[in-house]
């Protein structure tokens, strides 16, 4: 926010001392605009959806997205110049959670069921569905110190535009504005967007990046197996990508692989280092555990939970 001293002009044009002094001293009061919190020269990204994330493993990374509702403090990784996000939920809520019960609280209806993550979709051509993104998830959320959103489940939309085709631009245009309001609105905090092709092109100037699950290494809900993404699939996703570098738009890819296979975490790590994206290999629950990259160790001893079982 810009403020300027108009309403001081008049003593400006005619300055005594009393008034130079006052209009110095005002100055230096003013509260300093609040800056974006930079992307870090060399991230090392990193992703823990748990309730209360070990602070030795986030003191590895710079680059983190978290769940805005665990017990974590960022103030010591803010000191370090450490970027934290919020995991945000456009479309899709878990029954029982307190996004769900605000969702339920604002009257938003239910749509659909996606079964394979056990979430419910919320209509987000509901007019009270924009305030409860807005109001309750994301202001929440940076209230507690948060640099920006990561927006997930996007792509959900598509269980209710096969129930009611009807509502497709009606679908696209709320996730647009949702965007456009969130940087209007919070001009300093990051937006990062979970693929979201279908509204790229309307919100690339109001974005900080993207992130895109599933480049080489992909897990499937349904059959609790991991996978190799097919090469057209894997072509489809680069172009996207490229839409976004081209914009000089950080790209990060999460691949998900068993944790007993590190040594095609790391080649896939490598693989997508290679297109100039920032890659996570993990597991599906993620949870913090990190298979590849691993961060350069800081002067702890130790670095827990590398390995667990999806």
């Amino acid at each position: 926010m810009h403020r300027t001293l108009s309403s001081r002009e008049e003593h400006v044009r005619n300055p005594t001392l009393g008034g130079i002094m006052a209009i110095f001293l005002a100055v230096c009061l003013m509260p300093s605009a609040e800056a974006q919190q930079p992307m870090p020269a060399h991230p090392r990204f990193y992703i823990n959806y748990s309730s209360s994330p070990d602070p030795t493993a986030l003191a590895e990374y710079n680059y983190c997205i978290l769940d805005p509702g665990a017990y974590v403090n960022l103030v010591p990784g803010h000191a370090r110049g450490d970027v934290y996000l919020a995991y945000a939920s456009t479309v899709e809520v878990n029954r029982d959670t307190a996004p769900f019960l605000k969702a339920k609280a604002r009257g938003i209806p239910m749509l659909a069921r996606n079964e394979g993550w056990d979430a419910d979709v919320l209509d987000v051509t509901n007019p009270a569905w924009l305030d409860y993104m807005v109001e309750d998830v994301a202001a929440q959320a940076f209230k507690k110190g948060y640099d920006g959103v990561m927006l997930d489940t996007l792509d959900s939309v598509a269980f209710i535009t096969e129930k009611h085709p009807e509502k497709e631009e009606a679908c696209r245009a709320a996730l647009v504005a949702l965007i456009h309001r969130l940087h209007q609105e919070f001009p300093t905090k990051q937006i990062v967007l979970n693929r979201g092709f279908f509204c790229l092109n309307q919100v690339l100037d109001s974005i900080n990046g993207l992130l895109v699950e599933g480049l080489f290494q992909e897990w499937n809900p349904d059959k609790k197996v991991y996978y190799n993404v097919q090469a057209d699939d894997t072509e489809w996703l680069l172009k996207h990508i490229r839409r976004v570098q081209v914009k000089g738009l950080p790209v990060f890819v999460v691949d998900y692989v068993s944790p007993d296979n590190v040594s095609l975490a790391k080649r896939t790590a490598e693989r997508i280092l290679a297109l100039n994206c920032i890659p996570l290999i993990s597991t599906p629950k993620l949870n913090g555990i990190v298979l590849a990259p691993l961060a350069v160790k800081t002067d702890s001893p130790k670095s827990p939970g590398r390995r667990e079982t999806p």
